[in-house]
This record gives C-alpha cells, structure tokens and sequence, in this order.
C-alpha cells in the first residue's frame, strides 16, 4: 500500500512548483518452508539452501516495513489556447523540470533476503518532460505526455553483486562497495478523455508505458571483476505496459477551496523483465 502526498503552490498563473512524496507500507507474513519427511530431492534441496542461509547470515522470516520514498521536487509551466477551428476548442501545453530526492532512511541494513527496496538507492535524479492536450469540441479531450529522468550514479558502500558468471541472479551472496549508474527512466502516457462541458467530473481512457534502460555497474573490488558483475540480468533494461481507467470528480465542499477526487483502476497486462500487477486508488485534491 501507498499513500502519495503532494504540496504544490501556484507562482503565477502559468507557473508553479510542486514536491510529490509517497509513503509506503509493505508487509510479509506467514512465510513457510516447504518440507517432506520422505527425504525428497526437494526437501533435501531445501534443507541445503536453508542451511547455505544460516551459514551466510543472511534471513529468510516475516518483514514489515512503513517508511518514506524518493520524493520529487518539480518546477512546472502550463498554458492554454484557445483554438476557434472546426474540430479543436483548444490546445493546452505544459513543460517540467525538477530534481528526485533521495530519501536517505531506506537503506537496506539487513540481510533479509526478502527485502524489497523503496528508492534507487540513495541516488539523485534530473527530471524533465513535457505534454500536450486538445479539445475536441466541449466534451472530449485527447492528450500526450513525455516524462523523463536521468538519475545520477553513486558509489553504494554494501551493494549485492555477481561473483561467477555461473551464479543466478536469484541469490547473490557477496557485498562489497560498487559505483552504480542507473538506467534512463522513460514514461510515456496517452489518453482519451471524455467530461462535462465545465469539467466537474469526467472519465478517461489511458495507456501507460514504462522503460527503465540498462544500468553500469563498477565494482571497486580486486577480488570481483566488474565484467561478471556486469553480468547481473538486475542490470538490463526492463518495460511495463498498464490500461488505466480514471474517474473524475469536482464536488464542491466549500467555497474557500476546490475539491478534485480520482479513482482509477490500473491493469498492467504486459511487460519485459517485470512484473506488472493489477491496483486500485483514489486520489483527494485540495486547492486553496
């Protein structure tokens, strides 16, 4: 689960800056061991993995974990134009730029095999982007949306690497310090969207592709070569591809502020090097 809050302020009337900062809950519980009291090849396998474990410290139990992400500070410019042609209202265009920021409480301190990390690392990033929408008419809408993030390299003091080109990626049993440069981030977004003539509620149709390219790995170690770190299939680019089905509501609460509620539905039915998983949210806007 995962709570997103966002703080943004409206410099003038096309521009305003922004800081996005998701909170995130993750359990796992009820872990259990396969066994088999006739000694089959899979008990025995089992039993010497388990054993492998216990020699190398590391655990494999129930985890909870409550704690902030990455957060993202964005200066943003948006502008609309009117349009007076036979099809097309108007054309609204917005630009992006900003910075990821690390959160530094994430650090992955244990050796919980389980583990699953919330942010690149304690890396920064450069983000950018850009999208486009156009009116057809007063009731629909079709738009586009770039956004980009070059995150920056940094040495990680206790990283997991591969050791032999034979090792699975699976289980990797080593850490030492390695600098390591994260892939180009890509998403690219389209959607169809249909709404009341003042855009009080609406509902819209989108796609939505994600692409994180191959990341460098160099291993500041004599005793493991980079060029079998290097290996490592965590290092290959990987890709999603979800539908989402969004729905928009403005109700009004009071008069000193506006109200924007979304809920939306997203189905991850593709992808490379991933796993694309199916989640429901709503989202609440205020607007003083």
């Amino acid at each position: 689960n995962s709570i997103n809050v966002s703080f943004e302020k409206w410099l003038t009337e096309t521009t305003k800056i922004g800081w996005y900062l998701p909170y995130y809950m993750i359990s796992l519980k009820n872990l259990k061991s396969a066994t088999d009291k006739l000694y089959s090849f899979e008990a025995l396998m089992n039993k010497n993995v388990t054993d492998l474990f216990e020699k190398k410290s590391f655990k494999i139990n129930d985890f909870s974990k409550n704690a902030f992400g990455d957060s993202n500070l964005i200066f943003a410019w948006q502008d609309s134009f009117a349009e007076r042609r036979d099809f097309i209202n108007g054309i609204t265009c917005s630009l992006k730029c900003g910075l990821r920021i690390p959160s530094f409480s994430l650090e992955n301190s244990d050796d919980n095999l389980l583990r699953i990390p919330f942010g690149y690392g304690k890396s920064w990033g450069i983000i950018f982007g850009g999208a486009l929408e156009i009116d057809f008419g007063r009731y629909f809408s079709f738009g586009a949306s770039a956004d980009l993030e070059a995150l920056i390299g940094k040495i990680n003091e206790n990283m997991y690497v591969k050791t032999d080109i034979r090792q699975t990626d699976l289980l990797l049993f080593n850490k030492c310090a390695a600098y390591i440069d994260q892939g180009f981030k890509e998403k690219y977004t389209l959607y169809l969207a249909s709404h009341s003539a003042e855009r009080k509620y609406g509902l819209s149709l989108i796609y939505q592709y994600n692409k994180q390219n191959e990341s460098d790995i160099i291993i500041c170690s004599e005793k493991h070569p980079s060029i079998i770190g290097s290996t490592s299939q965590r290092l290959e680019s990987w890709t999603t591809h979800h539908a989402i089905i969004l729905g928009e509501l403005r109700p009004i609460i009071s008069k000193s502020f506006d109200t924007i509620v979304y809920g939306f539905a997203k189905i991850g039915f593709n992808g490379q090097r991933s796993i694309v998983a199916d989640t429901i949210g709503i989202n609440l806007l205020f607007y003083f």
